[in-house]
């Protein structure tokens, strides 16, 4: 949605190929909570249509979708989160609707209930700590005004929601963002 924006129409498999893609299977431990699995900052993590409820299917990060919205054509103009391992990183609300107001599309990860959600961990194939719900949903914004954002949700629709909602499902991922040409 967001480089459809910049006039750069490319697939969803073409997008997978440049962002990489984990396929391994997830390792559950004698409770069935998640223990390991692939890092969504390095590539998409699981079968995009498999279920993230079973482990079939997650997600990717801002990392892997920066670098393949440039591989793509795509320019972006800054990404991050202010989870680890890019503590620091995030786009600020306030930064997020500044770059609305410019033009700029910003692909944000919510949770998919619209509401702050806590965050569980597991350790990646590669050792590194990934924090996730297995609510995590990315959405591209395209408007603002006063009391409100435009969200083009892949699952939902095109919708205005107020800031507030926005912010606290916003708030989830740790203000991790995108932002486009």
């Amino acid at each position: 949605m967001a480089l459809a924006k910049e006039g750069i129409h490319t697939g969803e498999d073409d997008l997978l190929a440049l962002t990489g893609r984990d396929n391994r299977a997830a390792v559950l431990d004698s409770n069935g909570r998640l223990i390991r699995w692939g890092n969504p900052n390095a590539a998409y993590v699981g079968d995009p249509d498999g279920k993230l409820a079973n482990y079939t299917g997650y997600g990717v990060y801002a990392a892997a979708v920066a670098r393949a919205a440039e591989a793509a054509g795509g320019k972006v103009l800054a990404w991050g989160t202010n989870l680890p391992p890019d503590r620091g990183k995030g786009i600020s609300p306030a930064a997020v609707y500044e770059a609305l107001l410019q033009g700029h599309p910003v692909i944000a990860w919510i949770s998919n209930t619209y509401h702050d959600v806590q965050l569980g961990s597991y350790t990646a194939f590669d050792g590194s700590t990934v924090w996730y719900t297995l609510t995590e949903h990315a959405v591209t914004l395209i408007g603002v005004r006063p009391d409100a954002v435009l969200i083009n949700d892949p699952w939902f629709g095109q919708a205005w929601h107020s800031k507030a909602q926005f912010e606290s499902a916003f708030h989830t991922f740790e203000e991790m963002a995108v932002v486009l040409d």
